[in-house]
């Protein structure tokens, strides 16, 4: 069999703005997310000493953006036990739906961690689109705020969620009937969650590939993507995949 090729992360690292901190989950509750939180939480340390004066203390904040009502809270009492445990401790839950107000969006901006979750990665973009929070989440990256996101929520970091469609025996369902497929767009390149050793998946995402330049980052599950200062670290096994070629990133 064949080996496959490994490719240098300073071969594929694309030009990041040196402004954002990010942090991108594959998926999954594997212990190995654990160091993930970790970096979360740490990033977050780094905004409030930037933003607090000599002598005070002010707690980590950490907001959480559902993709839908339907089973939000759980998920959030899941994720407070576990950024709790990591360092962050205060914690706020925007309602999925509905039209922020203007304290609610200035809480956003305000929290040094926002955490977009999993879920139908379609359904998420038109509800951050209804809500007029595609706005609001870029300012929040660009001035240097931590932007977490599970999956769903990692791929609307990149240019477009076109991935949440590939591979098709996992895809989600484009139920919003949604065209316009353009994210936040605050990184160079495309996420694929959930990468495994699978045939008909390589060979799906090998065929997106061709149809862009963007390269494909695509991380198994218990692993993850750090943004920081210009530069990204990847927790795990990971590949490239990029105009119909692919490689094991070293």
């Amino acid at each position: 069999m064949k080996r496959e090729r490994t490719m240098k992360k300073a071969d594929f690292l694309p030009k990041i703005d040196p402004r954002l901190r990010l942090v991108l989950y594959s998926g999954g509750q594997q212990r190995s997310n654990h160091a993930l939180h970790r970096e979360v939480a740490r990033l977050a340390e780094m905004r409030r000493r930037e933003r607090n004066r000599p002598g005070r203390r002010r707690p980590l904040t950490l907001t959480y953006i559902p993709y839908m009502a339907d089973g939000a809270e759980t998920y959030f009492a899941r994720a407070m036990r576990r950024y709790s445990a990591a360092g962050i401790e205060r914690y706020f839950i925007l309602e999925p739906g509905t039209l922020p107000s203007r304290g609610e969006l200035a809480q956003l901006l305000e929290s040094d961690v926002i955490y977009l979750a999993g879920g139908n990665t379609y359904e998420f973009l038109a509800l951050l689109r209804r809500s007029r929070l595609l706005g609001p989440l870029k300012r929040h990256a660009t001035s240097g705020g931590v932007l977490a996101g599970l999956s769903a929520g990692a791929i609307l970091m990149t240019p477009t969620i076109g991935l949440a469609g590939v591979p098709r025996f996992d895809a989600d369902e484009n139920t919003p009937g949604l065209s316009d497929l353009s994210a936040l767009a605050l990184l160079p390149f495309e996420f694929s969650p959930h990468e495994a050793d699978s045939n008909t998946r390589r060979k799906q995402l090998l065929d997106y590939s061709k149809t862009n330049t963007s390269p494909i980052l695509a991380v198994r599950d218990g692993g993850g993507v750090v943004i920081e200062k210009g530069d990204i670290r990847v927790l795990g096994a990971a590949r490239i995949y990029l105009q119909g070629d692919r490689w094991t990133l070293s």
